[in-house]
């Protein structure tokens, strides 16, 4: 009896052990599965928060970036109007030029003054984007920032010299025109050069990361990242697209945006001003755009768009200005063009337009073809005194609205008197 109840107590024993065995295996397994589940997400928790403050370390930084190349471009190109207006002033004397430079001088002060505040504050630390820009600008042997504020003390002193005094203001040109060809033009050239050869290779770095941090956490949980990093990276590929971009196109067609268009249009009136020389602003608009869009979607509309602008570019030359102004309004400016001419070349442009559908592919998949037509306004002058681009635009404007009124399709030019910078006529207009 001894033995067997030891039997059975052993046997019992052993069945309870493997009862313990058994749930403790169990609970073994869930808990290293809760623990890995766990694991899981705080690995895609955590690179998800890095993907986040990349892109946004990314954005921040480009935007520095883009600002900072700016206003350095922006100091180049005040530099030689300076040196322009010096120059003008110093040959003519006349109070225009004197006005000229003082207000290109008050710019370059204010913009210089954010410019080294932004450098010292951003770049003074070794890093690997901004510190050789640091260099140039502070430390020899450049020393931009010290040659910059000297050239700012002289221009606003020569705007004060007396016509009289010849010889100071002889030496304050030559120390403008030394200014153009030595240290500050050449230093300025290589810090933008080296800061935005940096500021691109960051780019791509942080692209680098963005990719292997998206490559591990679809080894972690395929679907996670495909709905969380998909969006994350496919928006950094985009706006590093974006930053190889010039900084004031316009994102549908390529063409400049309005603002650039109507900073280079100055420009280019300002030439056309020194140089006597005739322009051509055309403003043009699609025929029926809006129906365009309700009919076939805005899909074809964009599609439109982009056709329209792909014609616009191989129908002017590569001095003139095109842009998009918005919607489907777009504008050019035709250098060196007198009226006659600028009728041909934009009327050869209206038939090229109505000629050519844009091909398209639509919505579902469909290949189709889409004939469309546009309507032009065109106002010609003989730039010798300054001109206002708006005024231009507006003058083109009404030009473009007795097109339209006209049936659409057809080119209106309006000619100019230029006088003393005020229209003083309009000569007969020119129509299809």
């Amino acid at each position: 009896m001894e033995n067997g109840e030891m039997a059975e107590k052993i046997k019992a024993l052993a069945n309870k052990s493997a009862l313990l065995s058994s749930l403790w295996s169990k609970d073994f397994a869930i808990k290293s599965l809760t623990e890995a589940y766990i694991v899981a997400l705080c690995i895609i928790a955590i690179f998800s928060i890095q993907s986040h403050f990349l892109t946004s370390h990314l954005t921040k930084q480009q935007k520095v970036a883009t600002e900072v190349s700016y206003m350095v471009a922006r100091e180049r190109s005040l530099i030689q109007q300076i040196v322009l207006s010096a120059t003008n002033l110093y040959l003519t004397g006349a109070e225009l030029d004197k006005q000229f430079l003082q207000g290109a001088v008050s710019e370059f002060e204010t913009l210089h003054k954010s410019l080294t505040e932004t450098i010292e504050k951003k770049y003074k630390k070794k890093r690997r984007v901004g510190h050789q820009l640091y260099q140039v600008y502070f430390e020899v042997p450049y020393s931009v920032n010290d040659h910059i504020l000297a050239l700012i003390e002289k221009a606003s002193e020569f705007a004060t010299i007396d016509a009289r005094r010849v010889e100071l203001r002889k030496k304050s040109l030559d120390f403008f025109l030394k200014e153009l060809t030595g240290t500050t033009m050449s230093g300025i050239d290589y810090a933008l050069e080296s800061y935005q050869e940096d500021t691109i290779r960051e780019a791509e770095r942080y692209a680098r990361w963005q990719f292997w941090n998206v490559m591990f956490i679809l080894t972690v949980l395929l679907m996670e990242a495909l709905f969380i990093f998909r969006p994350l990276v496919s928006r950094t590929i985009r706006y590093q697209k974006n930053l190889q971009r010039q900084a004031f196109s316009d994102p549908l067609t390529g063409l400049n945006n309005r603002r650039a268009f109507m900073q280079r249009a100055d420009g280019l009136l300002d030439q056309a001003q020194r140089e006597s020389k005739a322009v051509s602003v055309m403003l043009t608009d699609l025929d029926f755009f809006k129906k365009v869009n309700d009919t076939y979607g805005h899909h074809a509309g964009d599609q439109v768009l982009k056709h329209f602008s792909g014609l616009l570019e191989h129908s002017i030359r590569g001095g003139d200005i095109a842009g998009r102004l918005g919607g489907e309004e777009f504008a050019a400016v035709l250098y060196n063009m007198s009226d006659s001419d600028a009728f041909k070349i934009i009327d050869r442009f209206r038939e090229k337009v109505a000629q050519t559908p844009c091909e398209y592919i639509d919505e579902h998949g469909a290949q189709k073809s889409l004939s469309y037509t546009a309507s032009f306004g065109v106002v010609s002058v003989i730039v010798r005194s300054a001109f206002d681009v708006e005024g231009l635009l507006r003058k083109a404007d009404e030009a473009l609205y007795e097109a339209k009124e006209k049936g659409r399709n057809r080119v209106i030019v309006t000619v100019l008197d230029d006088g003393h910078g005020e229209i003083v006529e309009d000569k007969p207009a020119k129509a299809v």
